[in-house]
């Protein structure tokens, strides 16, 4: 929910190319770049969270894939912030994976959303998985009710009925909250995960 801690990321990558050069605070990572060139970068979404209602097991959705080319100075300091997995939440449903962003200096360079999580009895995950566009999957309510997902950066809308999921947020806002959960922050509000009612 809150990401790596520092000594998580020096263990991590301990022995590697990187390895104590990224300091981390309050889950975001930072890397300066040691030399002006062409890097590639690959970025993915974390799963959402599984069902488990009833013995009934159904998969969480997927993360996005990106991956780009990008021509960076020597001395840019890319921040990172890795999406963490989803987790099951009240009555069986899973809760949505994170998006993981890779930003320069407060413009994003690229962003792969998570997955969703799993309802308690959908285990049909082909509106769920993380999209590679600039829109979320839409999901609906048991009513029928159209909920968006976020769109051009903003968070993910919320279902209103008992027992329901909230959005997930964006680079620029957070997702909208919903009964027995809490929507996930903004990248601009900390890109703290969100959470459920115990």
């Amino acid at each position: 929910q809150s990401g790596p801690s520092q000594s998580l990321c020096d263990s991590s990558y301990s022995g590697s190319t990187l390895d104590g050069i990224v300091s981390v605070n309050a889950g975001f990572q930072t890397w300066t770049v040691p030399s002006a060139g062409t890097y590639s970068i690959e970025v993915m979404g974390a799963k959402g969270g599984d069902s488990v209602y009833s013995n009934n097991l159904c998969d969480g959705g997927t993360g996005a894939l990106m991956q780009g080319e990008f021509v960076l100075n020597e001395g840019a300091v890319l921040t990172i912030l890795v999406g963490q997995m989803g987790g099951s939440g009240n009555v069986g449903c899973g809760t949505g994976g994170g998006g993981s962003f890779v930003i320069s200096a407060g413009t994003p360079l690229i962003v792969a959303g998570g997955g969703g999580g799993a309802g308690w009895d959908q285990c049909n995950t082909a509106n769920i998985d993380g999209r590679i566009t600039t829109a979320g999957g839409n999901s609906y309510d048991n009513s029928g009710n159209l909920i968006s997902g976020g769109t051009s950066g903003n968070g993910g809308g919320a279902m209103s009925s008992s027992q329901g999921s909230s959005g997930g947020g964006g680079f620029y806002t957070n997702g909208s909250n919903s009964y027995g959960s809490y929507h996930g922050s903004s990248y601009l509000n900390g890109g703290q995960g969100g959470g459920v009612d115990s």
